[in-house]
């Protein structure tokens, strides 16, 4: 009954959305009206502008897990190259296992603010898929695992790439120092997707909050949020006015 209840709730989403404002999860609203593009699974959806991207676009896909239905997505609906990440070995080894389209580049390094061996947490549950940089207070631990993790003006150095039209970042805790470092280093991506974890692994909402006005500062607008609300879609507004 409960689970049919919150399924129910889901469907119906301006309740959704203000049933996740109230458990202080979805913390901003968007501030752009856009042409919005949903893609990939129920669990592994972004919202984004199709309309400023082409077949020469260039895309990192950071943390992808066992759930490529955006890259994939993204690569049918606009034909263009995806670099995809994740260094944990349970995503290394199920892409391993996938058929995929050449368009797909995957690449076994993750993003962090600095070029080094980070020690991941290894998933809680069997099943879980989501290593990450923190251990969540609130779950036993499992034990840890060194894995290569690269600033992102190393990885655009590495694969020669100058410019970036789309970068999603599901990362896992390791967001905001990612998101700080990409701007020290003078680095504005067209299109910024980003999964924030307020209310997971002990994060307050302050550090989320923190997060989006340094983006909005550097001149990034928000055109779309998950209904759950830690989800955002971030566009460049100079680079719309220019």
């Amino acid at each position: 009954m409960l689970e049919a209840m919150k399924s129910t709730i889901k469907r119906v989403r301006p309740l959704y959305r203000a049933m996740n404002r109230l458990r202080g999860f979805r913390l901003n609203e968007p501030t752009l009206r856009r042409r919005l593009s949903i893609i990939g699974s129920d669990y592994g959806a972004w919202g984004v502008d199709l309309g400023l991207l082409d077949p020469n676009s260039i895309v990192y896909s950071i943390g992808v897990g066992e759930d490529i239905t955006f890259d994939i997505g993204l690569i049918e609906a606009v034909g263009c190259d995806v670099h995809a990440f994740d260094p944990t070995p349970i995503a290394v080894d199920w892409i391993a296992k996938q058929s995929l389209p050449e368009k797909f580049h995957f690449h076994p390094v993750g993003l962090s603010s600095l070029d080094e061996e980070s020690e991941f947490q290894v998933p809680p549950q069997m099943g879980w898929h989501s290593f990450s940089l923190s251990a969540d207070p609130g779950a036993e631990q499992t034990g840890s695992m060194r894995c290569p993790v690269r600033r992102l003006s190393s990885l655009m150095n590495q694969f020669g790439h100058d410019h970036l039209d789309l970068i999603k970042m599901d990362i896992e805790v390791c967001e905001c120092a990612a998101l700080d470092d990409m701007f020290a280093t003078a680095v504005r991506p067209r299109m910024i997707l980003v999964e924030f974890h307020h209310g997971s692994y002990g994060i307050r909402a302050e550090k989320t909050r923190g997060a989006v006005s340094r983006l909005m500062k550097y001149e990034y607008g928000i055109f779309w949020v998950s209904d759950v609300g830690r989800e955002y879609g971030f566009l460049d507004l100079h680079a719309m006015r220019n």
